[in-house]
């Protein structure tokens, strides 16, 4: 039967693929020779068997590499299913490693609580397009879609959680520490604000109908950001630099202070746009924004941010 590789995880792949090359590798010509040449010698032989005894020690070495790959590249999934087989909410990750979605993930009607958990270093968890949906109570904190704060003292660095969405929780996700990174999520529907960042870089995401900031980031790196119908705030940020994003049709657009705010756009909000303190506000758009576009504070402005009456 023809093996079809593209069947074989990728991992598997690499092990099949170094055990193919080393088995040519150790080939050895019968003591004859291969047809047309000529007998081999003693020396040549003992030469030969040296040489295959350090290749047999590099393959054992390459082996234990490739395996090693493999496990490191290995991912674990999480459906509903796995989750109640293991006690329920929420699921907690203690171990580094890649985690994803198979399924939604639902809380009990009812619920209070954390959905995922996250308690370690080096942690990938994708949500691959698969929602976390809360219990329908999530009146207090702790009442996070996916937590990865401080546990007991210990803050935990490399954790990345992307692409998918949370709805219905106290906060959605709740990110601190060094090197965090949140790509391509979207929280709505939370009774605080959407994302809760601390020393975080956050890539496209969105937030709406949330009650209280559709972000609330300090000390992190914000871009590509859409804050659409949120209660209270679109962005905070402080200590931040925030790029390339939208706030648009909240009570207030975006909020800054000792920040770096650029090429924004802050639309229809029904009080101010901008307001920046002690920030650096250039090259955004403000539109329609109902108390005021721009208000600034012991802040620098770089005068060319569009507003509804001109330049400002």
């Amino acid at each position: 039967m023809e093996l079809n590789m593209a069947q074989i995880p990728m991992e598997r792949q690499l092990v099949v693929a170094i055990v193919s090359r080393w088995l040519v590798l150790l080939r050895l010509p019968s003591a004859e020779g291969d047809a047309g040449s000529s007998q081999i010698t003693r020396e040549e032989r003992t030469a030969m068997n040296q040489q295959t005894k350090r290749n047999f020690q590099i393959l054992g070495l390459t082996l234990v590499w490739a395996c090693c790959a493999a496990a490191l590249h290995a991912q674990t999934t999480i459906d509903q299913a796995i989750v109640m087989a293991k006690g329920g909410f929420p699921y907690n990750i203690k171990l580094p490693g890649s985690y994803r979605l198979t399924s939604n993930l639902t809380l009990p009607a009812g619920a209070v609580g954390d959905a995922i958990d996250i308690n370690s270093d080096d942690v990938d968890l994708d949500l691959n397009g698969f929602a976390i949906l809360g219990g329908g109570a999530g009146t207090q904190f702790p009442d996070i879609g996916v937590y990865a704060g401080q546990n007991n003292g210990v803050t935990y660095k490399n954790i990345t959680v992307k692409n998918g969405a949370i709805r219905g929780f106290y906060e959605g996700v709740y990110m601190s520490g060094s090197f965090g990174l949140v790509s391509d999520v979207n929280v709505s529907g939370t009774l605080q604000h959407g994302f809760f960042v601390e020393g975080v870089t956050v890539e496209r995401c969105t937030a709406s109908y949330n009650l209280g900031a559709g972000i609330n980031a300090i000390s992190s790196t914000v871009s590509g950001f859409v804050a659409n119908s949120n209660a209270q705030w679109g962005i905070l940020v402080s200590n931040s630099t925030l790029t390339d994003s939208v706030a648009i049709g909240n009570q207030n657009g975006i909020e800054a202070l000792n920040s770096t705010v650029i090429r924004n756009l802050a639309d229809s909000n029904t009080q101010f746009g901008i307001e920046a303190d002690h920030s650096l506000v250039g090259s955004n758009e403000l539109i329609g924004n109902k108390t005021v576009d721009l208000s600034l504070s012991n802040s620098t402005t770089q005068n060319n941010n569009s507003c509804t009456a001109g330049t400002c």
